[in-house]
């Protein structure tokens, strides 16, 4: 791969004891350090002191990481998942479980979130789990609502609706707002337990309240529909809104809004708004296809 010649300034560094210049880090690549690699690549994606290229960046990533070097690992997978151009999952996943296997906690926690979501791996909540497990006591409720969405869903061990509800129920007790949720979605559905729609929008509005976009977006059905209590289509919508915002933003929230603005629910018809609503849509969608 042919390079350029780089101007000689310092940028700042991840290890400084691979020199302080760009010309020294990308002559230290080139003879083969996996530091220096990474270096190099950082310099690339962030464009420092060298005109920014993703192309690049990840050709010095992947140099790293053959190397052995667990942050480049990382780093390399995480942009073939997350990066529309350069695609490519099953090789992203791989090089995240390279770095898994460097004992990485950032990776652990990345890939347990595609094990979740079942993106670029089958979904598997029993993985997810223990991937978190191995992380931190902290993430214990979290760890609590995988192994109740396992045996809900028959991920990785034998489905049973009764024992799921008893770790979703630990894990929505300790505040964890994916577990909130799935219990108040058990309720609203009588999975492992009575229907009861009142107890349901309860737990939603909890996990809503922490955040949790598909919590907002369930929750918002409730009051549309006025299931668990008096229909309120208006709240409705605040609640679609909701769920598009936040670290845990719900896509399909997107539609619900668009509906609102054909039908006239909630607020006054738009046909343009609800459009843009269903473009905006496919746009996530496609993101993550």
């Amino acid at each position: 791969m042919e390079e350029e010649i780089y101007k000689p300034r310092t940028i700042p560094l991840q290890n400084p004891k691979y020199a302080s210049q760009i010309k020294e880090i990308f002559a230290a690549a080139k003879q083969g350090d996996p530091r220096a690699q990474f270096e190099l690549a950082i310099a690339y994606e962030k464009g420092k002191e060298i005109e920014q290229n993703l192309s690049r960046a990840l050709y010095w990533y992947r140099q790293s990481a053959d190397g052995g070097y667990g942050p480049a690992a990382l780093t390399y997978g995480m942009n073939l998942i997350l990066e529309d151009e350069f695609r490519d999952e099953k090789t992203g996943v791989r090089y995240i479980e390279q770095a898994v296997k460097d004992g990485m906690p950032m990776a652990m926690i990345f890939l347990a979130g595609l094990y979740e979501r079942g993106a670029g791996v089958q979904q598997n909540y029993f993985e997810a789990g223990n991937l978190y497990k191995n992380v931190t006591s902290e993430s214990e409720p979290h760890v609590l609502y995988c192994y109740g969405m396992a045996f809900l869903l028959g991920s990785g061990m034998h489905k049973d609706e009764i024992i799921a509800l008893r770790y979703l129920k630990s894990a929505a007790e300790a505040k964890d707002m994916a577990g909130m949720y799935a219990l108040g979605r058990c309720y609203l559905e009588g999975s492992g337990v009575r229907k009861n729609p009142y107890t349901a929008v309860k737990w939603l509005r909890k996990s809503a309240e922490a955040g949790y976009g598909r919590a907002c977006t369930l929750l918002g059905d409730c009051r549309r529909d006025g299931n668990g209590g008096k229909a309120d289509p208006e709240e409705a919508l605040i609640l679609y809104e909701k769920a598009t915002q936040g670290d845990s933003p719900d896509s399909e929230a997107l539609l619900r809004m668009a509906q609102c603005y054909e039908e006239g629910i909630g607020t006054k018809k738009d046909s343009e708004k609800a459009k843009a609503l269903r473009e905006e849509y496919q746009q996530v969608r496609r993101k993550w296809m």
